[in-house]
Formats: C-alpha cells, sequence, structure tokens
C-alpha cells in the first residue's frame, strides 16, 4: 500500500464529509428514502421478509437488493444503524478515490514530474463543488457502494491488457454480479464495461473473434445474474423490476427526454466542470479517437449523461445520478486539462479556488448560511420521525390499535410509527404503483406522480397527511383553518376538490384528553367513529 497517497484519500473524503455534515445540519439518519431502505432492513432482520409494514404484502419498495441486505446484516448487531452506514460509505469512497490516486501513480500519463500536481488536482475537484460526499456519504443510500462499484470497474478496464488470468475473472464477474445486485442502471451498465474488455483486444488487434472471447465471461456471468434476479424478483414480488422503478418512470420516452434534458441542465448549473468536460471532449474528439484510456473514459462520461436522459432523472438536487460516476469523469478532465496544458502545483493551487467559486451552490454560502442545497432532504426524515413518536404516545389510547396513516414522505414515518403506514405515491404500494398495469401518468411533479384515487378510496387510511399539524393545546392556530401545501395539493391532484373526498373524509382537530397535544389533519368518517370518547375528542374544522 502507498500510505502517501491512502492518507490523502482518507483526508479527502473526511475534509468532504465533515462539509457536507456541517452545512446539512449533522444528519446521522440521512435523507427520507434512506429511511424507507432502514424500514426494510430492519423488517427484513427481525424474520418478516421483504416488507414495507410487518405482516403487509411483499414489495420491493428499495432500489438496492445489495444495500437492504448489508444493512439487515447490521441489524443484527445494533439499532444505531446510521452512524455504521456511515463509517462503510467513508470506508468504499476512500477505497475508490485510493485507487484512482495509485492508477495516476502508476500510468503517469505525463510523465513523473506532473504526477503530483495530476494527483492533487484529481483530489481537490471531489471536494470543490458540493455535492459528492452529501449524496456517497451521509445521504445513507447505496450511492456510495454504487459510485466504489462502478470505480473499481472501471479502473479495471483501463488497466485491461487483453490477457486474462483467472484471479482477473473471478475479480471482474465478481464486481458485475455486485454492480447488477446495487441497482437496475446496472443492466447499461453491466454491458458498457463488458463491451470495453472486449474493445481493448478488437483496438489492439482488429480480431473481432478474440474480442469475443474476452468478453464471453463476462457476458455469462451478465446473463445469468440478471436471469436468476428477476426469476426471484417475479416469484418473491410478482414482478421483474422493483416497485419504486413503476413507481416513479414514465413510459413517455418523449416526456423522459424533456425532463433528463432539464435534469442535465440545472446539474450543469450546479457543477461546471461537467459542461467543461462535454466541452473538452467535443474539442478533443479526433485526439481521444487514438488513446484507448481516453475513449473509455468518454463512454463512461457519456453513460452517465445518457441514463437520466432516458429515465428522466430524478427530483433530488445536486445530481444524485451522476454524482457516483464524478471520479470517472474527473479522471477524463484532468487529463484532457493537462493535454491542453501541464500545470504546475501552483497552477493547480490557482485554479482549484477558482473552480470553488463556479458553482451555482458554492461551499461558501453553504457554510455562511449552514444549509446546503438538500438540507431539506434530511430534515424531512428526522421531521417524520419525530411526528410518528408523537402520533405513537397520541394513539397509544386507541382500544382498535394504532389508526393506518397515508403519507407522502414515507421513510421517517413509517421507521419510528407503530401502526400501518401506507405510502401513497406507490413506491412501498403495489396497488397504487401497478394499477390498471399502467406506468406512471407524466402528469404531476417528477418521482410524484404515482398517486391514483381510484386506489386511495379503495384503500382508504384512517389518517390522510394530505395536511398533518401537531400543535399544543393552547396554540391559537390550533382551530384555524387546516392549510393544504400547493405541492400536497399537486401529488395528491386536487382529491381535497372530489366529492367523494368530501363525502368520507373531514378536516378535524382531534384531541387526546390525556395530553396536551392535539393533531389537525384530514381522517376518515369511519375512523373517527371508532374514537372512544372517553379518551379522544374532535372538531369539524374548514380548510383552504
Amino acid at each position: 500500500m502507498n500510505f502517501k497517497l491512502f492518507f490523502l484519500s482518507l483526508g479527502t473524503v473526511l475534509l468532504g464529509s465533515f462539509l457536507a455534515f456541517y452545512v446539512n445540519g449533522f444528519p446521522t439518519d440521512g435523507i427520507d428514502d434512506a429511511n424507507i431502505y432502514m424500514v426494510y432492513m430492519r423488517n427484513f432482520s427481525e424474520g418478516h421478509g421483504f416488507v414495507y409494514n410487518v405482516g403487509g404484502e411483499r414489495v420491493e419498495g428499495f432500489t438496492s437488493l445489495f444495500w437492504t441486505i448489508l444493512g439487515a446484516g447490521i441489524y443484527h448487531f445494533t439499532d444505531s444503524i446510521g452512524p455504521v452506514l456511515m463509517l462503510i460509505n467513508i470506508v468504499v469512497i476512500t477505497y475508490s478515490i485510493y485507487k484512482y490516486l495509485l492508477f495516476i501513480q502508476e500510468n503517469q500519463p505525463y510523465g513523473s514530474k506532473l504526477t503530483v500536481p495530476f494527483q492533487v488536482l484529481f483530489a481537490s475537484l471531489i471536494v470543490v463543488i458540493p455535492g459528492f460526499f452529501s449524496w456517497t456519504v451521509i445521504a445513507l443510500l447505496e450511492t456510495g457502494i454504487w459510485c466504489s462499484v462502478l470505480s473499481l470497474l472501471l479502473l479495471f478496464v483501463l488497466k485491461n491488457t487483453g490477457r486474462s488470468k483467472i484471479s482477473d475473472e473471478i475479480y471482474f464477474c465478481s464486481l458485475i454480479v455486485i454492480l447488477i445486485l446495487i441497482r437496475p442502471e446496472s443492466l447499461l451498465w453491466g454491458l458498457f464495461f463488458v463491451s470495453a474488455r472486449g474493445f481493448k483486444v478488437a483496438y489492439d488487434t482488429r480480431n473481432i473473434r478474440a474480442s469475443f472471447y474476452q468478453m464471453l465471461p463476462g457476458i455469462i456471468i451478465y446473463i445469468i445474474t440478471i436471469s436468476i434476479l428477476i426469476t426471484w424478483r417475479i416469484s418473491y414480488f410478482g414482478f421483474p423490476l422493483p416497485n419504486t422503478f413503476y413507481a416513479k418512470v414514465s413510459g413517455d420516452k418523449l416526456h423522459n427526454l424533456l425532463y433528463g434534458g432539464f435534469y442535465l441542465y440545472k446539474n450543469f448549473l450546479h457543477n461546471p466542470l461537467l459542461l467543461l468536460t462535454a466541452l473538452l471532449v467535443l474539442i478533443n474528439i479526433k485526439a481521444i479517437s487514438k488513446s484507448y484510456l481516453l475513449i473509455i473514459l468518454t463512454g463512461f462520461f457519456g453513460v452517465t449523461l445518457f441514463i437520466p436522459l432516458y429515465t428522466g432523472g430524478d427530483h433530488f438536487g445536486m445530481g444524485r445520478f451522476i454524482q457516483p460516476s464524478l471520479l470517472g469523469v474527473y479522471l477524463l478532465l484532468v487529463l484532457l486539462i493537462f493535454q491542453k496544458r501541464q500545470l504546475s502545483l501552483k497552477e493547480v493551487s490557482a485554479l482549484v479556488l477558482f473552480l470553488s467559486f463556479t458553482s451555482q451552490n458554492s461551499w461558501y454560502e453553504s457554510i455562511l448560511f449552514r444549509s446546503g442545497p438538500i438540507s431539506h432532504e434530511f430534515a424531512l426524515a428526522q421531521s417524520g420521525r419525530s411526528k410518528s413518536e408523537r402520533l405513537n404516545k397520541f394513539f397509544s389510547y386507541e382500544d382498535d390499535g394504532y389508526p393506518e396513516i397515508g403519507v407522502l414522505t414515507a421513510g421517517g414515518s413509517a421507521y419510528t410509527y407503530l401502526g400501518k403506514t401506507n405510502d401513497l405515491l406507490g413506491l412501498n404500494n403495489s396497488e397504487m404503483a401497478h394499477f390498471e398495469e399502467v406506468g406512471v401518468s407524466s402528469n404531476g411533479p417528477k418521482n410524484h406522480s404515482g398517486f391514483k384515487q381510484e386506489v386511495f378510496f379503495k384503500q382508504e387510511p384512517d389518517i390522510f397527511f394530505l395536511s398533518l399539524e401537531i400543535l399544543e393545546n393552547d396554540d391559537p392556530r390550533l382551530y384555524e383553518p387546516l392549510t393544504i401545501g400547493e405541492f400536497s395539493r399537486e401529488v395528491f391532484k386536487s382529491i381535497d376538490s372530489n366529492p367523494e373526498f368530501e363525502n368520507e373524509f373531514d378536516a378535524v382537530v382531534i384531541s387526546n384528553l390525556h395530553l396536551d397535544y392535539s393533531i389537525k389533519t384530514f381522517a376518515s368518517e369511519d375512523f373517527l367513529a371508532t374514537l372512544d370518547v372517553e379518551d379522544y375528542s374532535y372538531k369539524k374544522i374548514s380548510y383552504k
């Protein structure tokens, strides 16, 4: 091990992670989607299977099977899973950066004198634009381990000599298996990496048959792994892809292309290094075509941009889809920069300082206001947890058990709530996601358009978080009209104006006669009729 490079990698990760941790309010439980993972991890570790609600339907409301099983294993040793997952992310990202720096050291693309400036620029770019460590370390999603596996596969094919040993095949095929178990995009990424191995042989020898034989082990393991995974999904869940795919991805290709184009535009504003990389690729296309290293890295960059175009991206800030690929993209960028001008260490420092001001959301702004572009994602998770804890106490007097809650944000709420949680957007609700066997409508906010009113009235949760406030009994706002947020109204498709909703649900203040706080929300009339008058009272209010 090169300890100098290891400590440079570790220092880079610790600095970037601390900055992300600080500007996002020192969160230890991840974003709301990470809390959905934790629900499945806990339920699976306790022997309930892959279920969102204990005793409920089997549903693949998580994107990464690998991350879910890993977390379930951790739950056997501790309930404080957040810090452990964060530590795992720190370890795998440190190792990934170390491997890139070692690759640079061993290959010395522009000579030994430029190796240190090259490495310093590469490591600095990871920190200089916010986003990478927020998504790969502290969000507690599979993003960190996804980044690591993409990185290890990329570096393997970059070093591909065309002559394979058995150990190389085992290493490569093992990574392909893990890749496929992490995210659905692995169907495309797997083809890219398998093809890259064969391309090296074809590039050097023009021997198509030898190229095919080089790819054959990877092709076989790719097909077998996907076949086993899909077969298991169909037999266990009833569907070939995760439920999140059906609840989020539109079947309208033009709609996805428009959303995806805007997604890339937003990410070019947030991270101008992506736009700079694209421009340098176009300017140097002739030189790139003469270098196997640059061809593979350019292809890697192309797949990175293609995936959000095809799927429409997502609603998260700072490019969650793109962040796991940034290490490979930055290696391409630094290679192209040094190809134009071989920078000294002083020039690298000046360039890094300049780039630190170019992001639409710079570190300076985030540190000053102690709030990053995705701080609210962490706040949503924490708010969901705290509200559900208060609801647990509030409804602990209910003889019929805890009421079923219908939610918009389905992670933090479900993680702490003791009753049944109904995810009304369909990520963890198969009937909602697969209603009429049609994908998500193009109407509604991106990744929040899965709500179907027909299914809602069929399932009819007891408490509906179209709006929810928990207020002290002496709060003057308690009996004011219940306010529906514009986003909630859009997501739930103005259900409050549906006559059927007006007949079956009421805006109410429910009071627990033993506590000093009450809840303002929408509740079904059937549920309100079950409240024990010795413990609860309620009053209908208006809403707006």
